[in-house]
């Protein structure tokens, strides 16, 4: 490494990390290279030997040995300044030893992707992400099934991107992935890294873009892993999941968080990254700048990925530009939305009634920043409920899946991406467990069908995704919550759509006034029954909806 590089990687301006840093095998040598400041000694323990790093300064410590073959185990230990000796995985391997073993193997991709270049980022074009947990999408699923039958099946359903949960190195299956331990290396029982890249690559070649998440506010406590009590260099406060916080004080935590981003994008070819608990990473300054910046070299790296954030904290600093004192994300999850949305549909009638503010007010703040709308992972967990048992308030099978068609339609027309979780799409009627399949649930074909057709309607009409962030794009021209009847107005600038909705048990009548001329029958329809539009004078129009239907003109 030059001077210049150990600034940048101290400093926490560093990108690179991962080409400088861990085990690196070229021609007939291997050379490795590590940062640990409180310790006194480094080696690497081999199977058959173990090699001794040599201090260059600055907590840094590097060796270089005749070229070791790929799939060796190794442990990286240390020795701090208190004569402890700690033996841990190498925080930058990028290939891990499958648990119950804790360690690191070393690796060389030898993979060529074939799949083109990312497409240029445009906020005006649909976004339709499928979320999964590569585990549980088939039960004890991989990468490599994922490419046999994932990408047929996106394609089929016509979802743009799926969008992976963190996919890195983690030694509790119930975190997700949320509390990693190597954040350079994938899960080892979900495949080998070029596998993910095969992956990834068939995806583009199928025009289907491909979102990691990673979680860059805390990881795994286990001391084998990035961290231990006594050679603290990673971690700051526990966050409230009983996990250590990165310590966005130390540059060299920035630098390796950066370049674990930059990675992904870099290495997997990645379309965009989704950043986890940005509230928590937010709430210091340092938090904050490293976000800042975090985001600003990722634009200017990579200018066409999409950089999104889930993120409860109120007001528009999300996706507004750094350089105006936001934190720069190109998108947001409206959790608003998904909390206004769903505390109307799983109330009583007799109480929903009294709820419509509750639906309505998304239209105060749609336009606050550039929204991702959710029904994620994090909405049929925890004794949640499936989106279908949340539905259960309106009645029998046949009701609760009228009123989930409902649910799914009003979602498409509202101004905001879109992002639902697997199982999602087929009405499943249990939540989400990590250790079961989607192929173990009770699936509903009739919901399947109707999704497609959704997603279709959706990729097909521009005044869905066009000219979303203006305060004009919605606007409820109908709120009758006492009737449990809705009128909403969706415009992109040339076209407008009117999307009528009815909660109530039985059919209702409902009028609005429209800017532009509607169309006599919907285009888009949850009922079976024909629904036709007529005039009823004074420049409005009316149409009786069945109950619990919603249709779009």
């Amino acid at each position: 490494m030059t001077e210049k590089n150990i600034t940048e990687i101290l400093g926490g301006k560093s990108f690179e990390l991962y080409r400088h840093l861990g085990a690196h095998s070229s021609g007939d040598f291997t050379r490795f290279c590590y940062y640990e400041p409180n310790c006194t000694a480094v080696k690497i323990i081999l199977p058959d030997r173990t090699l001794s790093c040599q201090p260059n300064g600055n907590g840094f410590f590097s060796l270089t040995a005749d070229r070791i073959p790929d799939k060796t185990p190794y442990l990286l230990e240390v020795t701090t300044g208190n004569s402890d000796i700690i033996r841990k995985t190498d925080p930058f391997a990028r290939k891990s030893l499958p648990f119950p073993k804790s360690g690191s193997e070393i690796y060389e991709s030898d993979f060529s992707r074939t799949d083109g270049e990312i497409p240029p980022k445009s906020f005006d074009i649909p976004l339709n992400i499928y979320e999964l947990h590569v585990g549980s999408w088939r039960k004890n699923c991989t990468f490599a099934r994922l490419e046999r039958e994932l990408v047929p099946y996106i394609k089929k359903m016509g979802y743009t991107h799926i969008q992976l949960m963190p996919v890195t190195c983690h030694p509790n299956s119930g975190s997700w992935g949320y509390q990693s331990s190597g954040f350079f290396a994938v899960q080892p029982s979900f495949g080998t890294p070029d596998e993910l890249k095969s992956l990834v690559n068939a995806c583009h070649k199928q025009g289907i873009g491909v979102i990691f998440d990673l979680s860059l506010a805390h990881f795994a406590a286990d001391p084998w892993a990035l961290d231990n009590p006594k050679n603290i260099v990673f971690g700051g406060d526990f966050s409230h999941w009983g996990s250590p916080m990165f310590n966005f004080e130390s540059g060299y935590v920035r630098s390796f968080l950066n370049s674990v981003s930059a990675y992904f994008l870099e290495e997997f070819h990645g379309d965009g990254l989704r950043i986890d608990a940005v509230s928590e990473i937010s709430r210091t300054e340092s938090g904050k700048r490293f976000l800042n910046h975090l985001n600003d070299g990722l634009h200017e790296r990579f200018p066409n990925a999409l950089i999104t954030a889930e993120d409860s904290t109120p007001g528009n600093l999300t996706t507004l530009p750094t350089e105006k004192g936001g934190l720069g994300f190109d998108y947001k999850q409206s959790l608003g939305w998904m909390n206004d949305t769903l505390a109307y549909f799983t109330q009583p009638p007799w109480y929903r009634a009294m709820k419509a503010e509750s639906f309505t007010r998304p239209e105060k703040y749609f336009a606050d920043n550039r929204y991702i709308l959710p029904l994620s992972h994090d909405e049929v967990v925890h004794c949640k409920g499936s989106l279908m048992q949340k539905m259960s308030v309106f009645g029998d099978e046949k009701q609760q899946l009228s009123a989930l068609k409902m649910l799914y339609l009003y979602m498409y027309v509202f101004p905001g991406k879109k992002l639902s979780f697997m199982g999602n799409e087929l009405a499943l009627s249990e939540e989400w467990n990590e250790n079961r399949g989607l192929e173990e649930y009770c699936q509903n074909a009739d919901f399947a069908d109707f999704t497609a057709d959704l997603n279709r309607f959706y990729r097909e009409t521009p005044c869905l995704w066009q000219n979303e962030n203006t305060s004009t794009s919605f606007r409820w021209l109908e709120a009758d919550g006492i009737r449990s009847v809705f009128a909403g107005q969706r415009s992109d600038g040339k076209a407008s759509l009117y999307i009528l909705l009815n909660f109530s048990s039985e059919a209702k009548k409902i009028t609005f006034y429209p800017e532009k001329t509607p169309s006599k029958s919907p285009i888009f329809s949850t009922a079976e029954e024909n629904i036709t539009l007529s005039q009823s004078g004074n420049g409005g129009y009316s149409a009786i909806l069945p109950t619990l239907s919603a249709a779009v003109f």
